[in-house]
């Protein structure tokens, strides 16, 4: 059964691209954010954990934030 996942709090945010790992998922949004939820124990989200995410989780993409995702692809244990 489809399960709807909320990507934002504001109702306006929505997935533009999704890609689909062994056992974890990645969006990126409409406002260009990455998002990625699922297995982790090998780092596979980016989050620099190693913490499994059961809702979509924010990745930081450059060391000061402004960087945007423009696409996204994973595989097997990594993204």
């Amino acid at each position: 059964m489809p399960t709807t996942i909320s990507l934002g709090d504001d109702g306006t945010t929505h997935a533009t691209q999704v890609a689909l790992g062994y056992y974890h998922t990645c969006a990126i949004t409409n406002f260009k954010n990455l998002k990625c939820w699922g297995a982790n124990r090998l780092g596979q989200l980016g989050d620099g954990t190693k913490a499994d995410k059961s809702v979509p989780t924010t990745i930081k993409l450059g060391d000061d934030g402004t960087t945007h995702a423009t696409q996204v692809a994973l595989g097997l244990f990594h993204s």
